[in-house]
């Protein structure tokens, strides 16, 4: 089982992401912010700590700047600035939080598009078809093929 734990440098979520991490019964992605509100350096230890892959900040950040993003690497953090972003091809890396991530951008960055979207499969098969579902199922979304820009059917959603 995977989880994903938001505020993971946070006093809260560092505890229950160590926790769930040290149990060994699921593999844990933590993901936090880094401002001066709560003390930066110790959220950095604490990621750290709960042993955050390099690769992954690397792989955000490159795809990050693809869309146009301002980015800063430090180690194995990412600051990214405001600023407008712009359509691109996303690289997933076989990556399904990849592909998952960069579609959420794409809900409101027009022109992107998931290279492999179908790495989804992997966690959360019917990722897209949920997007495109009309609510409450779903987010009503009209996702477009990326070469021919030809509106997708549902069933054309689903990861080979």
């Amino acid at each position: 089982m995977k989880v994903l734990v938001t505020g993971a440098a946070g006093f809260i979520g560092y505890h229950v992401a160590r926790r769930l991490a040290e149990s060994k019964r699921c593999e844990v992605l933590g993901v936090d912010s880094l401002s001066a509100y709560y003390d930066p350096a110790l959220k950095r230890a604490r990621l750290a700590e709960l042993d955050q892959v390099a690769e992954r900040v690397e792989a955000l950040r490159t795809e990050l700047t693809r869309c146009g993003a301002r980015v800063e690497e430090v180690e194995d953090t990412l600051t990214v600035y405001p600023g407008p972003l712009q359509g691109a091809t996303i690289e997933t890396y076989n990556d399904h939080r990849m592909a998952m991530c960069f579609a959420t951008v794409g809900l409101k960055v027009p022109g992107i598009r998931i290279e492999n979207p179908s790495c989804v499969k992997k966690t959360f098969p019917n990722f897209f078809q949920k997007l495109a579902a009309p609510a409450p199922e779903g987010f009503g979304v009209t996702l477009l093929d990326g070469a021919t820009g030809r509106p997708l059917h549902p069933n054309e959603l689903i990861p080979a």
